[in-house]
C-alpha cells in the first residue's frame, strides 16, 4: 500500500467580526513521492474553543447528570454563584466546610473547564446577563455577546445565567428539563458561528491536493481518506493567536 501524507500549515488572517480569532488554513494532502493526491476526504472538528466562553454554576449541577451534558456541552469556563463565598464555606463561624466547592472544582476539572473566582486582566466580560421584556430579551442579549466576542482585548465572557429550580437571576438559557430557552437559543447559535459545538467542516482537496478552511483558534481533530485507498489518518492540532508561518506535519495515511 502505497504512503500517503497531509502537511497542514496555517496562513494568513482573514476579516469578520473578530479578525484575531480567525485564519485561513491550508492543507495540503501528498503522498509518498511528494505528489499532489486530489479528491482526499478532509474533516475538521473543533474539540474546544480558542475564546473562553461560560456561565456561572450552582451546586445543583452536581449529581444532575442532564444538566452537566448540557453545560459542558457548551462552555470552556465558569465561575460559582456562591459555593465559594465566606457564607457559604463558613456558614457557622470557625466551621470551614469546602465539601461543595471541592466538588464542583474537582468535576470542571475532569471536564476541562477553567473555573475563575476573580477576574483582571485582559479584558473579561463576568456576569453577563439582561434585563428586559421577554419579547426582546433575546435580542439585546445577542447584541451584547456579539459585540464582546468582536472586541479585540476582550478575553473571555461568563453570563450570569445558570440554572437553578428556584428561578434564574435574570435571564434563563434552559427549562428545568434542559431544553433551550430563546436566549440559549443565542448562546448555541453563537457557538456554532464561533465554531463550538463541534461544528464540523468537510470537503475535498482540490486537483493540487489543497483544502482550504476558516478556522477560529481552537482545538481541532482532523480526520483524511481517499476513496482509492482503503486508508485514513488522524491528527489533533491547535491553532493559535501566533501569526508567524507554522511548521508543517504530515500525518500518514
Amino acid at each position: 500500500m502505497e504512503d500517503r501524507n497531509v502537511e497542514i500549515g496555517s496562513i494568513g488572517i482573514i476579516s469578520g467580526c473578530r479578525e484575531s480569532d480567525q485564519k485561513v488554513s491550508h492543507l495540503k494532502a501528498v503522498n509518498s513521492a511528494g505528489e499532489p493526491v486530489p479528491n482526499a476526504t478532509i474533516s475538521i472538528v473543533q474539540n474546544r474553543l480558542g475564546f473562553s466562553f461560560g456561565c456561572e454554576v450552582e451546586k445543583n449541577i452536581l449529581g444532575n447528570q442532564a444538566y452537566q451534558n448540557w453545560f459542558t456541552k457548551r462552555f470552556t469556563v465558569t465561575t460559582f454563584a456562591n459555593e465559594m463565598k465566606w457564607y457559604s464555606t463558613e456558614a457557622v463561624r470557625g466551621k470551614e466546610d469546602y465539601t461543595t466547592a471541592d466538588a464542583m472544582l474537582r468535576f470542571f476539572k475532569q471536564h476541562a473547564l477553567d473555573t475563575l473566582a476573580a477576574t483582571g486582566l485582559p479584558i473579561w466580560l463576568t456576569e453577563v446577563d439582561v434585563q428586559a421584556p421577554p419579547n426582546v430579551q433575546a435580542n439585546y442579549f445577542e447584541q451584547v455577546l456579539r459585540e464582546g466576542h468582536a472586541h479585540p482585548q476582550v478575553k473571555g465572557m461568563v453570563t450570569r445565567s445558570g440554572y437553578s429550580p428556584s428561578g434564574c437571576y435574570k435571564m434563563c438559557l434552559t427549562d428545568g428539563n434542559f431544553r433551550n430557552l430563546p436566549a440559549g437559543d443565542v448562546v448555541d447559535k453563537l457557538l456554532r458561528e464561533w465554531g463550538g459545538l463541534r461544528v464540523q467542516t468537510t470537503g475535498l482537496t482540490d486537483s493540487d491536493g489543497f483544502f482550504e478552511a476558516s478556522l477560529f483558534h481552537g482545538d481541532y481533530d482532523i480526520n483524511i481518506a481517499h476513496p482509492l485507498i482503503n486508508s485514513t489518518a488522524s491528527h489533533s492540532f491547535t491553532l493559535t493567536s501566533d501569526d508567524s508561518p507554522p511548521s508543517p506535519f504530515v500525518v500518514h495515511v
